[in-house]
């Protein structure tokens, strides 16, 4: 699970008077948080946009000012904070609820867009000049969370892509989604019409849209040799990924200490746990399986003999 979805980011520094860059404070997480509000309450329209509002620098002088060992005093610095290992799995976390500069929290219902399609080598630390010729690092939408109501009541729901087809989850409810996915996951305005018979027409904020969005790397990125230190194989002409280990088993090499056998055991018993309450949940209410379990108490009510 580590390799699959931890990304790992990197504060860089750039002094702006000797242009040394450091690097320091590497933060491991599974989650990639992006802000799609700020406390000014300036919103931004895209997953594009709050990507490259998160990476970019920020100016620390006069009281901020940072220590430079070149300069051998403290100096102007541009920090911004980049990723440094791009996973397999990219989850995405679009901060709906957010604390304006009140301190009062909300949920933010405005448009943010984003793409199935997405390259994350701008926002990573290979990438801080933007240098065209780099590779790109393609990821497509595999999965979205998404959350209706308010910041106080709410409800989620997902959709799955599976074999070019969107599915949506709703508790244990699945079928095929034949919605459209911008209409759906977006978010903004819907216009709404009065129902007391005026006929009339509004604006209203959609209360439903992405809250998590999962993205997948593409089977035919190219592996960079400059950084973002994804563990992908070659062979011949065409890109593959290696697949995660069983929970289970351990991978080509690996000695799990006790702890992570212990854990990986866990896992794999709430999983099937998990797994045998919605087959019980489902068969309850299975019409043939309750059809037969009256027949067979029908067939047990006969005269004795």
């Amino acid at each position: 699970l580590k390799d699959l979805l931890t990304s790992t980011k990197v504060v860089e520094k750039q002094c702006l008077e000797c242009n040394t860059v450091s690097h320091s404070a590497e933060d491991h997480a599974v989650l990639l948080s992006v802000t799609i509000e700020t406390p000014q309450l300036e919103k931004l329209g895209s997953l594009e946009q709050a990507l490259e509002s998160a990476a970019k620098p920020e100016i620390l002088s006069g009281t901020n000012a940072v220590d430079c060992d070149k300069c051998g005093k403290k100096c102007a610095t541009s920090r911004s904070s980049l990723a440094k290992k791009l996973p397999r799995v990219l989850l995405v976390h679009l901060t709906r609820f957010v604390q304006n500069m009140y301190g009062e929290y909300h949920k933010a219902n405005h448009r943010v867009t984003f793409p199935q399609r997405l390259d994350m080598r701008p926002y990573t630390t290979t990438s801080e000049d933007r240098d065209v010729s780099e590779p790109p690092a393609w990821y497509e939408l595999a999965g979205v969370v998404l959350h209706s109501g308010t910041q106080r009541a709410g409800h989620y729901t997902s959709l799955v892509k599976h074999n070019k087809q969107w599915i949506t989850f709703d508790d244990q409810h699945a079928s095929l989604f034949e919605g459209d996915l911008e209409d759906v996951c977006f978010g903004g305005e819907e216009q709404v019409t009065d129902s007391w018979g005026t006929n009339r027409t509004s604006k209203r904020e959609k209360s439903k849209n992405a809250y998590i969005l999962m993205y997948q790397r593409a089977a035919n990125t190219e592996e960079s040799t400059r950084g973002c230190g994804d563990e992908v194989r070659n062979s011949g002409t065409r890109t593959q990924m290696e697949m995660p280990p069983r929970l289970d088993s351990a991978a080509e090499g690996e000695t799990p200490d006790p702890a992570t056998w212990a854990a990986r055991r866990t896992l794999r018993e709430a999983s099937q746990q998990q797994k045998q309450t919605l087959q019980r949940q489902q068969l309850l209410f299975n019409p043939d399986v309750l059809a037969l379990i009256q027949s067979l108490c029908s067939a047990g009510l006969g005269e004795p003999d």
